[in-house]
């Protein structure tokens, strides 16, 4: 019977004795075609993944974005919906507005300019309030200098802002910065109650 140290002496003796071309065949690299391929479609499929999850935002996020206040589509944009109302009967012009009368939509066109007040109906308010906050993220577009919803409890909220406790006034007509584009839903609703 063999010591533990005869047995490793063999085996280290037998290793010496291998060729040295079985060596040189064990580390050189094999590449098959089957491996190959594998690279170059990984690749590939990496690359149509990127370019689907690009045209999926290029088509839900930034062409309605930017519809919706261009008015590039069929239908106006909000901006050009409140130049048209503007124009309307039912549209007052006011310099100051009363929060605890009837719902209305209270806009501005220009930063320092009257207020544009439209009343509506209650029902008609809450179909509004439910596309506000509805949105694509707020790409930079022009934006009117401010458009607030008022439900005649001294509340007021604007479409352009995410929908929030936070981002809801009180017996006040408050500065904001856009935070999203309203949706179109929320552009076609008020176009047809305000006869924009």
């Amino acid at each position: 019977m063999k010591t533990k140290k005869q047995k490793a002496e063999f085996l280290f003796s037998e290793i010496g004795n291998i060729d040295d071309s079985f060596v040189a065949e064990t580390l050189a690299p094999i590449y098959t075609q089957t491996n190959t391929r594998r690279i170059t479609f990984r690749r590939l499929a990496a690359a149509a993944a990127c370019v689907v999850v690009a045209a999926f935002l290029l088509f839900t996020v930034v062409i309605p974005a930017y519809r919706s206040f261009t008015g590039s589509s069929d239908r106006p944009g909000l901006i050009e919906t409140l130049g048209s109302a503007s124009k309307t009967a039912s549209v007052q012009s006011v310099s100051d507005i009363d929060f605890f009368g009837k719902p209305c939509v209270v806009w501005q066109t220009e930063p320092d300019g009257e207020y544009s007040v439209v009343t509506v109906s209650v029902s008609q308010l809450a179909s509004l309030s439910e596309c506000c906050g509805d949105g694509s993220r707020y790409g930079g577009e022009e934006v009117p200098a401010g458009i607030w919803l008022l439900a005649g409890d001294g509340t007021c909220v604007t479409p352009y802002l995410a929908s929030s406790a936070g981002n809801v006034g009180f017996n006040e007509l408050f500065e904001y910065s856009p935070e999203i584009t309203p949706s179109a839903g929320f552009v076609d609703r008020l176009s047809a109650f305000i006869g924009g």
